[in-house]
């Protein structure tokens, strides 16, 4: 009798433990595809067959499916435009985002002797990153304690490493060794250019692993702002002492204060997988790619920023410029230093 109970529940069990059965198929090819290439391409199929490491997530027992280890790793991109156009009035927005669809793996350890009455143990791990992007992890906010604004009238305005720095000399930009450029190109012809004829200039380049947002190195009033259209190079050491005009080619926005120091100028300077800047009072400024220089006037405005306070962000890793009016306004930083927001550098 005890035979008998023990077989029907052994049935039983067997029944109601079943890993899958079809409602199981249709709910899985439905639902959740975000994940790999191939996963979300075979519009979540995977998730009932196994044999791939999104579906882990959705069906554990797929990973027995495995025959060798398994490391799968992917990414998306995508851009999107809106153009509203309504009484007269136009505004176009775009939005990038650069997303880290899913990480995964699965180990598998197989029964090499045969000793044992099992053939292989199969260890799946899987994780799908469906809500937030890596825009959102590079431009993420500060802890309000994790800088300390310095005292001078001047602080570093970014996370990074001093690219160059010094004197403009005739209107002329060291840009790497045997490199330079000229003001004018940088500021794409602005009659402006002419105040920093004989000033100095700061280049920061801020690698994707820095805190990706920019703040005000100075107390100042928004004058106007230079949308310049370019090329996306790669702006890192390397490239920038083998590119002629590097910063003067690549897509940049201008930025013009005035200060007690006089009119200064902040660039901020794209570059690759980072087509996408901001400012505070503008928002995302990049407009669909038209091929001309667009110019925003806020004299009327009165909008004053304070030295620390956030000016924008760039969506990855790229480069900033500053430059001063006049000899008199050196900054303290020297070539290949590294430094960080709100330290004093004047």
């Amino acid at each position: 009798m005890n035979r008998i109970i023990l077989v029907v529940f052994f049935c039983i069990s067997t029944f109601s433990l079943m890993s899958q059965n079809i409602s199981d198929a249709l709910n899985y090819t439905n639902n959740n595809i975000d994940g790999s290439a191939r996963f979300s391409a075979m519009g979540g199929a995977f998730g009932a067959l196994g044999g791939e490491i999104s579906s882990i997530s959705l069906n554990p027992a797929g990973s027995a499916i495995f025959n060798n280890s398994y490391l799968s790793l992917s990414f998306a991109s995508d851009k999107k435009t809106n153009d509203v156009s309504l009484l007269n009035a136009y505004n176009t927005q775009d939005k990038s985002n650069l997303t880290m669809n899913q990480i995964g793996g699965v180990f598998v350890f197989n029964n090499i002797g045969g000793a044992k009455k099992w053939k292989k143990i199969v260890v799946g791990l899987s994780y799908d990153q469906t809500n937030n992007n890596f825009n959102e992890f590079f431009t993420r906010e500060l802890k309000p304690s994790a800088r300390k604004i310095g005292d001078s009238s001047i602080i570093c305005p970014v996370d990074g490493v001093v690219s160059q720095t010094g004197y403009i000399d005739d209107s002329i930009i060291v840009q790497a060794k045997g490199q330079t450029y000229s003001v004018e190109k940088l500021l794409a012809g602005d009659v402006k250019a002419e105040e920093f004829k004989d000033g100095f200039f700061t280049t920061i380049y801020l690698s994707p692993k820095d805190y990706h947002r920019i703040h005000m190195p100075y107390d100042g009033v928004l004058r106007s702002m230079s949308y310049i259209p370019g090329d996306l190079f790669s702006v890192n050491q390397k490239t920038s002492n083998s590119v002629d005009n590097l910063f003067a080619r690549n897509e940049r926005v201008v930025c013009y204060f005035d200060t007690e120091f006089g009119l200064c100028a902040f660039i901020l300077v794209g570059a690759i997988f980072v087509g996408s800047m901001q400012t505070v009072w503008h928002g995302q400024i990049n407009p669909p790619y038209k091929k001309q220089v667009q110019i925003f006037d806020y004299k009327s405005q009165n909008i004053e920023l304070k030295k620390g306070s956030e000016l924008g962000r760039f969506n990855m890793g790229s480069t900033i410029i500053m430059l001063m009016p006049n000899k008199k306004n050196k900054l303290n930083l020297q070539e290949l230093e590294t430094v960080r927001m709100g330290q004093s550098i004047a």
